[in-house]
Order: structure tokens, then sequence, then C-alpha cells
């Protein structure tokens, strides 16, 4: 039978959270490893899952996950090794090379460790407090930096909504299905969507 582990500090501030954040990403990531990829493999191959059509490329992948190009093309490379992705030749955005998730990736996803984590995390009291502080605080971070904000399309200002031709994309000039607007987006720029 495990012991139950219950992890507590007397004092609770700014601090303590963000050790408890740390604390939970190192957990995450042994979790991670025990699922045989590494934890970049991890994070690239949810962010080709998290990410529309036209943001499934490697710069884009450094900027949303913080880490360099190189290692990004690296990881890539792997998970293309192991039939997780795979290359797709479209001419989204030319001189990028796109990739697809393969349906040993969705697999791979749906059996993603941090299901469990946002599984417990909504059973938890005050988690859409702390989901207010979090973003509130990579928001900073991201202004800070000067990072990319990757939203979906419904609150972004290259968002078009018409009568007569649906859902569409004025930076790409293309037609958006449900699925692309539900996913991140690389071009993102905080705004409101323009109807007509």
């Amino acid at each position: 039978m495990k012991k139950k582990v219950i992890s507590r500090v007397k004092k609770r501030g700014p601090h303590q959270f963000a050790e408890i954040l740390e604390r939970l990403n190192r957990m995450i990531r042994a979790a991670e490893r025990a699922e045989g990829l590494t934890p970049v493999e991890w994070e690239c191959l949810r962010y080709m899952g998290r990410a529309n059509r036209f943001s499934r490329f490697s710069i884009a992948a450094s900027e949303y996950l913080s880490i360099p190009e190189k290692l990004v093309k690296q990881t890539l490379s792997s998970l293309l090794q192991k039939r997780l992705i795979r290359a797709n030749n479209s001419s989204i955005v030319p001189g990028k090379d796109h990739f697809d998730l393969t349906s040993q990736g969705a697999a791979m996803l749906r059996g993603d460790p941090l299901i469990w984590i946002a599984f417990d995390i909504s059973g938890s009291r005050g988690h859409d407090h702390a989901y207010d502080a979090l973003e509130a605080v990579l928001n900073h971070l991201l202004a800070e930096y000067n990072g990319r904000a990757f939203g979906t399309c419904e609150t972004c200002a290259n968002y078009e909504l018409s009568r007569d031709h649906g859902a569409g994309c004025r930076i790409f000039s293309v037609a958006l299905s449900k699925q692309d607007r539900a996913k991140i987006c690389w071009e993102f720029e905080e705004g409101a969507a323009a109807k007509f």
C-alpha cells in the first residue's frame, strides 16, 4: 500500500507559490519520462497538437516553448523518427517546414500525463482564481520579454467573420475551419474580430 504524501508549508506567499509550481513541473517531467518520451519531446508534441495548421513549424514552436530553435528542430526530427508527427509539404507558409500529428502522435497525446494533472486541478477548489493569477503572470512575462501571445481566432484582430464567406483569416486569406479556430496561432494579434 502506497503511503499518502502531503506537501505542506506553514508560510503561503508568492515565493512558496512559485516553489510549488516548480515542484509540480518536476513531477510532471518524471511522469513524462515514464511514458517513454523526454520532456522536450512531450512539449513539442503538445505544441503540434495545440497549434493550428498555420503554426506547426519549428520557429513558432521555439517561440511558444521559449527554447532554442535548434533544439526544437532536433526534437521534431526525433518525433518524425518515432512516427509521432509527419512532414506536411503544403505551402501554407512558404519557406517553412510544417508538421502534422500522426495517428500515433494523437494517441500518445490522449495518454499525456498533463491530462491527469488537469483532472486533479479540476477537482480542487479555487482553480479559476489560480488560473487567472498564472495567466496574469504569463502575460506580464510575455510583455517583459517581447514574447508572442499565441491565442485563438475568435479574439484575434486578424479574424474575419462574414455572412457570405464564414470565418476567415486576413493574414493567410483563407477560410478557417472550426478546428483551426479552436487551436493556438503564431500570428495571433490581440484585438476584436472584424465582422461584416
